[in-house]
């Protein structure tokens, strides 16, 4: 499905995605997401006290007790958010990058995006280059690689490894779709 409005475009990929094109707001290098990410786990170390003052009141404790408390309670959710990482990575390396690179790849697909001109040309270079392209590509065609553009971006807001996951699943879309060695040298 795809709407095409005077001011953008907006298209459904099987994946459920709605991507809307938006500036980013950035303060002292970084940006309003990763200000809020730091400011909650700074908050999220408030319960975690209460539960150690709370711990150290019932079992009649002192300082040594609160701080040991409030060590381990603190170590298991690092605990938890190593292995939460090693499970994601594991999940992503046997399963979900395959997905992710062929619903890319059948964007490319569906959307009839053109090859690459040169062998050496880049995603971002490509896309860029699709996007600009004012009479030369269809609107449709235009929108997938806007539609692209954005979906790296919005994944780079995410985070950093979540943002090089999916440009690197759209990058071997990109690089299966395109063949490499087709374009011109």
């Amino acid at each position: 499905m795809l709407i095409i409005t005077p001011l953008r475009c907006i298209t459904d990929i099987d994946a459920g995605l709605l991507l809307l094109d938006h500036g980013s707001l950035r303060t002292n290098g970084a940006t309003m997401g990763e200000q809020s990410k730091i400011w909650l786990s700074g908050v999220a170390l408030i319960p975690y006290l209460g539960i150690a003052g709370l711990y150290t009141l019932l079992a009649e404790g002192h300082d040594r007790d609160f701080w040991l408390s409030a060590a381990v309670l603190v170590g298991g959710r690092v605990l938890y958010a190593v292995l939460d990482g090693v499970v994601s990575i594991v999940i992503w390396r046997w399963y979900v990058r395959k997905r992710t690179t062929d619903r890319m790849h059948s964007l490319f697909i569906k959307n009839r995006m053109p090859q690459r001109e040169y062998a050496s040309e880049t995603l971002v270079s490509y896309l860029q280059r699709v996007q600009t392209g004012d009479d030369e590509y269809p609107v449709g065609v235009q929108c997938a690689a806007r539609q692209l553009s954005t979906l790296i971006e919005q994944a780079r807001r995410e985070g950093l490894l979540s943002g090089g996951r999916m440009k690197h699943a759209i990058t071997d879309a990109y690089n299966r779709y395109t063949r490499r060695s087709s374009g011109q040298i």
